[in-house]
Formats: C-alpha cells, sequence, structure tokens
C-alpha cells in the first residue's frame, strides 16, 4: 500500500513539475507573441504611414501636373471624381458622378467613334492614348491627350476604366498657328513663285521680239552704220537678257528648286565651245585666250553641262569685264579620282584690274560689287558670283578666289564628275556644219506673239521647213487634225486654249509627234507641268537660231541642201531610235516590250500601294528596281523620273513630296502606255 502511495506521489510531482515547465514555455511563447505583435503592429503603422505619404506625395504630382482623372464602370458612367479633375475642368461631383461621360464632357461629336473605339479596346483590357476636345463647365473647350486603362476585379474581369487627362490645348493651338503660318509662307512662296514666272514670260516676250527681229535685221545687209547700230540693239537686249536670268536664277536657287539633271557630255568639247563663242565678245579688246585640260580625266564624263556653263560663262564673263589687255585662261586639273568620280579643279584666271584684299569676303554675296563705281561703267546686278557660288555647292564643290589689286585674279572652284565609260551615239552631230544643215519637214507653230511668230517662221522657212501658223490653242487643234506635222512648237502661254491643254488634246490620238514648249519663264513648274501634260522637250525664250536649230536636230532628220532625201515618218523616227538599242534584233525588241507590259504595270500598282502606305524605305528599293526599264522602251524621260523618286526615298524626304513625284510619274505613266502597247503589237507583227 505504502509502495503504491510512493509511487502515486512520484507521479503527481513529475506531472507538477511538467506542467511548471510547460507554464514556463507558455509564458515565455506568450511573450514571444506579443512581441511579435507589437513588431508587426509597428511595421503596420510604419508601412501606413509610408503609404499615406506615397499617396500625398503622388496625389500632389498629380496636382501639380494638372494630370485631370476620372473612372467610368464599363457603360462609360462616371464612378469617381478626383480633385484634379474638377480643376481641370470646373464641374463638381454632383455635376459628373452617374453621367455618362461622353454626354458631358465630348465637346465634338466627330470624335465620338474614337470614343467607341477606345472603350471597346478597355473592355478588352488593352490600354490607349488619344487626343480629343473636352467641354468645361463654363463652355469653353480645350484639347486633352488621354491615357485610358483597364480597372479590373480581383478575378481579372474589366469592371472599368481610368482616364488621365492632361490639357494640351496650348500646344494644339500653336501647332494650328504654326500650321497656319506654313500655309501662309506657302501661299506667299507659290505668289512669288507666280509672280516670277509671269514676270519671266511678259519681260523675255518683248526681248525675244527684240532679238529676234534684229537677227533678222542682220540677215539684211545693213550698212556699216547699220550694223553697228544693230550690234548695239543686240547688246542692250542680250545685257537686259543676263539681269531677268540672274534674278530669276538666284530666285530658284534660294527657293531650293535648282536641281542637277545628270547627263553624258564631253567637258573638254564643252569649254571648247564656251571659248569660242566667248571669243566673240572679246572683239576690239587685247586678250587672248588660253585652255588647258588634264589628260588624266576622260573627254566623256557624266554631271549637269548646263549648270556648268553657267558657272564658266559667269567667271568668264566677270573675267572679261575687268581685263581690258593681257590674258584670261581656263584650267581643268585632277585633283584625285574616288572610284568612278573625278574630283576636278577648275580654274579661271585673268590679268585685270583685280580685287582689294579688303573686299574679298563680300564678291560671293547676292548684290554685292566690289565699286560701286562699277555699276554705271560695267552694269548688273552684283549676282553673277553669287550664282556661281550656290551652283558650285549645288554640285558638292567649293570655291575660292585668289587675287592681287592691279594685277588679276584666279577663281578656283572644285567640282565631282563621274566618269562616262559607255560613250552615247549622237543622233546628229551638231558641232559640225550647223550652219549648212536643212530639214526637210513640216512643223506646226503654235504662237500668239506677232513678233516671236515672225521670227520664228523666218528662221523655219530658210532652213526648207514648211511652216503652218497658229495663233491659239484652238487653231492648232484644227490644224493637227487636217494635216500630218513632224514636230510641233507650242507656246505654253495662249489665248482661248493655251499650250498645255493643247497639248492634252493632242495627245489623246498622237503620242508620237514630238511637241516642243516655247516659253518665256524658266521657273522649274513650268517646266515640270510640260512635262506632265506630254511635251517633249522645252526651249525658253528668248532663243538664238542655233539653239533653236540645235532643237530641232534633236527630234527631226537632216540633209545638206545638195541632197534631196525625204523625210522619215515619227513613226520611222521612233523605230530609228530603238534600232540604237536592239540594232535589228526585231524579236529580241518584241520580247522585251512584251516582258514590260507583263511586269511594269503591276509593279506600278505595288509602287502606288507602297506610296499610299508610306513605306518610304520599299518605296526606294522599287524605284531603283523598275528604274532602267523605261530606257529599254524610249521613255528615257521616266527613268530620270524614277531616278528623283528614288532620291527623295534615300534622302527619308517627306511623304507628301514622295507623293507629288509619283503622280508626275504615274500620270506621264498612262500617256505613254497606249504608246507602248501600240509599239509591242507592231514589234510582234515584224518578229
Amino acid at each position: 500500500m505504502s509502495s503504491e502511495l510512493e509511487l502515486l506521489k512520484k507521479r503527481i510531482e513529475r506531472e507538477k513539475a511538467a506542467r511548471q515547465e510547460a507554464e514556463t514555455l507558455l509564458e515565455a511563447k506568450s511573450y514571444e507573441l506579443y512581441l511579435a505583435k507589437k513588431e508587426l503592429e509597428n511595421e503596420i503603422e510604419r508601412r501606413t504611414t509610408e503609404l499615406n505619404n506615397f499617396e500625398e506625395k503622388y496625389r500632389k504630382v498629380m496636382e501639380n501636373l494638372e494630370l485631370g482623372m476620372i473612372e467610368v464602370d464599363t457603360e462609360d458612367k462616371i464612378t469617381k471624381v478626383y480633385p484634379s479633375f474638377i480643376k481641370l475642368t470646373g464641374y463638381t461631383d454632383e455635376d459628373l458622378l452617374g453621367k455618362i461621360a461622353k454626354d458631358i464632357l465630348l465637346a465634338d461629336p466627330a470624335f465620338l467613334q474614337t470614343i467607341s473605339n477606345q472603350n471597346s479596346k478597355r473592355k478588352d483590357g488593352e490600354s490607349g492614348i488619344y487626343e480629343l476636345p473636352l467641354k468645361k463647365k463654363n463652355g469653353e473647350v480645350i484639347w486633352v491627350i488621354i491615357s485610358g486603362s483597364p480597372i479590373k476585379d480581383i478575378n481579372g474581369n474589366v469592371v472599368g476604366s481610368v482616364g488621365i487627362h492632361y490639357d494640351i490645348t496650348y500646344k494644339k493651338r500653336t501647332q494650328e498657328a504654326l500650321e497656319q503660318a506654313n500655309y501662309e509662307a506657302e501661299k506667299a512662296r507659290m505668289s512669288e513663285k507666280r509672280f516670277l514666272a509671269n514676270m519671266s514670260h511678259e519681260i523675255r516676250t518683248p526681248i525675244n521680239g527684240i532679238l529676234g527681229m534684229a537677227h533678222l535685221l542682220a540677215d539684211t545687209m545693213p550698212s556699216p552704220k547699220q550694223s553697228e547700230y544693230i550690234r548695239a540693239i543686240l547688246y542692250s537686249a542680250d545685257m537686259l537678257q543676263n539681269l531677268v536670268s540672274d534674278i530669276l536664277d538666284i530666285s530658284k536657287i534660294e527657293a531650293g528648286e535648282m536641281q542637277l539633271m545628270e547627263q553624258t557630255f564631253s567637258l573638254k568639247d564643252l569649254i571648247s565651245s564656251i571659248l569660242q563663242t566667248f571669243r566673240l565678245r572679246l572683239t576690239g579688246k587685247n586678250v587672248e585666250l588660253d585652255f588647258n585640260y588634264d589628260s588624266e580625266i576622260e573627254n566623256e564624263v557624266i554631271g549637269d553641262s548646263t549648270f556648268l556653263t553657267q558657272i564658266l560663262m559667269n567667271l568668264l564673263s566677270n573675267a572679261a569685264k575687268f581685263t581690258e589687255v593681257g590674258k584670261i585662261g581656263v584650267e581643268v586639273g585632277l585633283l584625285c579620282k574616288l572610284g568612278d568620280y573625278y574630283m576636278t579643279e577648275i580654274k579661271v584666271s585673268d590679268t585685270g584690274k583685280g580685287i582689294p584684299a579688303n573686299q574679298i569676303g563680300k564678291i560671293f554675296d547676292s548684290f554685292k560689287q566690289v565699286d560701286e563705281q562699277n555699276k554705271s561703267k560695267y552694269g548688273g546686278t552684283g549676282l553673277g558670283l553669287a550664282i556661281v557660288k550656290q551652283l558650285v555647292n549645288l554640285h558638292g564643290g567649293e570655291i575660292s578666289v585668289d587675287s592681287e589689286e592691279g594685277k588679276g585674279s584666279t577663281f578656283i572652284f572644285t567640282m565631282p564628275l563621274k566618269d562616262s565609260y559607255q560613250k552615247p551615239k549622237d543622233l546628229i552631230e551638231m558641232s559640225e556644219n550647223l550652219s549648212d544643215t536643212v530639214f526637210n519637214a513640216k512643223i506646226l507653230l503654235a504662237e500668239d506673239n506677232l513678233l516671236n511668230l515672225k521670227y520664228a517662221e523666218s528662221l523655219l522657212t530658210k532652213w526648207g521647213i514648211e511652216v503652218h501658223k497658229a495663233e491659239n490653242g484652238l487653231i492648232a487643234l484644227q490644224l493637227h487634225e487636217n494635216h500630218k506635222f513632224d514636230l510641233i512648237l507650242m507656246d505654253i502661254r495662249m489665248p482661248e486654249l493655251d499650250g498645255y491643254e493643247t497639248t492634252k488634246k493632242i495627245r489623246e490620238n498622237d503620242k508620237l509627234t514630238p511637241i516642243i514648249a516655247l516659253t518665256a519663264s524658266a521657273v522649274n513648274d513650268e517646266i515640270e507641268q510640260a512635262r506632265l501634260f506630254g511635251m517633249n522637250d522645252i526651249l525658253t525664250k528668248p532663243f538664238a537660231p542655233n539653239q533653236l536649230k540645235a532643237m530641232l536636230g534633236k527630234y527631226l532628220l537632216v540633209q545638206k541642201p545638195s541632197e534631196n532625201r525625204k523625210i522619215q515618218e515619227p513613226e520611222e523616227t521612233t523605230n530609228d531610235y530603238l534600232e540604237k538599242i536592239y540594232g535589228n534584233d526585231v524579236r529580241y525588241a518584241s520580247d522585251m516590250f512584251e516582258l514590260f507590259l507583263n511586269t511594269v504595270p503591276a509593279q506600278m500598282q505595288q509602287l502606288e500601294n507602297l506610296v499610299n502606305d508610306a513605306k518610304i524605305g520599299d518605296i526606294g528599293y522599287l524605284a531603283h528596281q523598275m528604274k532602267p526599264s523605261f530606257s529599254m522602251v524610249g521613255i528615257p524621260e521616266l527613268t530620270t523620273s524614277f531616278q528623283s523618286l528614288e532620291k527623295l526615298a534615300k534622302n527619308q524626304s517627306e511623304i507628301f513630296e514622295i507623293k507629288n513625284e509619283f503622280k508626275t510619274i504615274k500620270t506621264l505613266f498612262e500617256n505613254k502606255l497606249d504608246w507602248i502597247k501600240s509599239e509591242s503589237g507592231k514589234l510582234k507583227s515584224k518578229a
């Protein structure tokens, strides 16, 4: 019994000890929990404070940024309005809560579709940014850019959206003002261009009459005294023509309207020809002309021969003006050859009066002359050297001058010219026996100015040409319907029907007869318009007899006076041109025309799609690919147009410039397509 009590006692003691140990452990754990609870409470308090601070900071940022915020449900009802939005629009909570956002806020119903599209995106869980006009409570309309994002519940379902509104009214109005200013500036520029075109026409037309009559008078075997008067008339008219040309040229250069037109030409022959012509200006002066040409430069190069001629004529005229005795020299040297390009250095030197050191820095400025006395003594506008510098820069070259007063000046300019590996075959050797050339041809001359009409008719008749005259476009159309002409000379500005519209109507049924535009205007738009309406070339008035003859020689077969050879019809002239490309291989020519018709129209449609989609890189690639095709069917002018389009794309030009160039290409292509199909049919029948 006692032993059992002893065991029970020990058991109770053990349980008591265990309970005490458990209580001690529980007390310790309770304390730990207490500490953890306090730490958690402190952390919650700290994070709550941080969150409140962050919210306060975010709220202040939003308020400072003036970002108006509202929330809407999926039905576009406003569910929450932030103070910043109230500040932005002037509405109160009561004005907005529960209202359809677009009904109360949208200022222009034209944007309803925009809102509908954005709401659809929000329902699909997408964000979006867009602009629209917002109506404030006071009726004022402001422009806002809205960043809209979806609001989702815990299950990921879209239950509404939040819109952040930023006021861009000032930016929008500034942009509109800038666009208006650009519009006004462009309008003013176009007015200036029209003014230049009109003035060019109005001034050049009487000059052409004066020069024309003077040239005809010179052919009537005048007396020595009369010859002296004629020379004075020609000199004065020529000087007036140069003044007009200088003013027009500097205007076009400053407007960025001068474009390089690359062509193959003989550099040495070009300069020799310029010097040969220039010798006439030195009559009566004891001045020697000297010319040196570096044999390392190939005779034939690729560049803009027209601008190079203008540069050299300006520099030579300047040299002759100030050199009474001594020497004027032209030296062409090779600085280096980079790939296919010659970097040429051309010097024009004289032994004239020279330029004072303090004036050298000013001579390339517009309307500047070394000495005001020069204006009265030598004439001129002070634009010649300014034009020269601009044209040299346009070629990617540089110009400088070395001069010593009393000893002379040397103008030095560099110009990159491309090596020409393929030598062109001239249809007519214009440089040989030009004065003996006659044409057995019938020409329609459309010109409303009686002086110009008489001048051109006299020249054409003297060269053996049968001339049919038209004083306006309507008469020209009637004559064209009743006669088959070898060539048409078409004045652009005529009464009843102008040259453009007359050409357009002629081209509806006649794609082949060469039409040469006669214009007293020298602006690019007129040249581009002439090409667009289907004219083959352009001759600027006033023109000298040899200029008209050279132009005719490009399109008509010629014969010596002793020959009695019949002129070929235009169709044969076209075939003669194609023979230069294909020789006598009619089947090959037929295959090329057929290949052209099978591929190029589809490429044109592809190109139009690229232009509409503004894919500039792809436009440049396709233009480059299509460019050679047109020369193969006898339309090199379209090759030139594609070259311009490719250049615009390569330079990442504005899309409106690319679209304008493509519009020109498309019109020209459509005008030529029927002719290509007709030629293809003829070639098939002969193959």
